[in-house]
């Protein structure tokens, strides 16, 4: 499994891939379009997984915020079943950058399948519709 941070070529080179992977992880309060905007503005990173064969898996978009905080974005793809192997690369990547915490969000049923790696709860996203 290999993690490696989008260029222009990779982008180019699986343009189909990412367009439909940036709807899927896309939500009401991100929108694609504005996912798009700020990885163009360089606010957001764009990485690319691929397995040890070298086929593309996924795609993980996040950004550094500005308490030092390593925070996800989205993942799409079939990268959320690969995240035994993915971990470690995230856990390097952040401690690379002089970071010590990663966040990211998602549905309560993620803390099960990350509590192995000591992903714990910060807080609670609650709406309601009017």
């Amino acid at each position: 499994m290999s993690l490696k941070k989008a260029t222009t070529e990779l982008v180019d080179q699986y343009q189909s891939e990412v367009e439909g992977w940036l709807y899927d992880m896309a939500t009401e309060e991100c929108p694609a379009h504005e996912i798009y905007n700020r990885l163009v503005s360089d606010e957001y990173e764009m990485f690319f997984t691929f397995t040890g064969e070298g086929r593309i898996i996924g795609i993980v978009v996040l950004f550094t915020r500005d308490d030092g905080v390593l925070t996800f974005v989205g993942a799409a793809g079939d990268v959320w079943n690969e995240w035994d192997t993915l971990h470690s690369q995230f856990v390097a990547l952040a401690q690379s950058r002089g970071l010590s915490t990663i966040e990211f969000r998602g549905r309560r049923g993620f803390l099960r399948t990350f509590k192995k790696f000591g992903m714990t709860e910060k807080y609670t996203v609650m709406q309601f519709t009017v």
